[in-house]
């Protein structure tokens, strides 16, 4: 933001604060002591709040309760006239196109589709006003014949793949959106549960239909 402001492209009242702060404990605030914020920025961490509670990361309670620690901390930043603007990836419609990620790896991972719902929910709760705006782009993977999306499928063949299978093995890891293991990526712990397979095999579907359909 000091950049952006510095080179003409966007105007500040101050010089921009930056604070390392846990959004999903109790502790951290977001803002020095007297301050606000008149516009608070929140994009795609929510649905990081399962790898914020280790053990806990499947309690729907725990979850709830770390979401609700992030939205009280985003709303005590901001003034009484402020404006947050959250960002998220929608599991519903947009422009006539089906989220297909959210939807998709929350059954193989377990991975929150619903934290625009329960941010709406919240903010509400402490009084605020929520317009949702869905946003959801086509999946589109490249390149790939029969042969690469079995490859994809086989943990031995990751070190063989082309270019186009590589991005693909690369994108399918992030759908996953499965931090729980930090010395482990998701697509292995797919394959080591079995369910690697089925996960490849849903997208490949949903990529040819795209595809007949666009």
């Amino acid at each position: 933001m000091q950049a952006a402001a510095e080179n003409g492209s966007l105007r500040l009242a101050q010089a921009p604060i930056a604070t390392d702060a846990d959004l999903f404990s109790g502790r951290d605030a977001l803002m020095p002591s007297g301050k606000t914020a008149d516009i608070v920025h929140w994009s795609h961490s929510r649905y990081h709040v399962r790898d914020a509670l280790g053990a806990a990361r499947n309690d729907p309670r725990a979850i709830e309760a770390g979401l609700h620690a992030a939205v009280d901390k985003m709303w005590a930043a901001l003034d009484k006239m402020g404006l947050l603007i959250s960002v998220h990836e929608t599991r519903d419609n947009s422009d006539g196109i089906q989220s297909q990620i959210g939807p998709v790896s929350r059954k193989y991972c377990g991975r929150l589709d619903d934290v625009s719902e329960r941010t709406a929910a919240r903010t509400e709760q402490l009084g605020g006003y929520v317009a949702a705006v869905n946003f959801a782009s086509p999946l589109r993977f490249l390149g790939l014949d029969e042969a690469g999306w079995v490859r994809l499928k086989q943990r031995a063949q990751w070190d063989r793949l082309n270019v186009f299978e590589a991005r693909a093995l690369r994108l399918l890891n992030f759908i996953a959106f499965d931090f729980s293991d930090p010395a482990k990526a998701a697509l292995e712990t797919l394959a080591e549960n079995g369910r690697l397979a089925a996960y490849v095999d849903e997208y490949k579907s949903l990529s040819q239909r795209m595809a007949v359909t666009s």
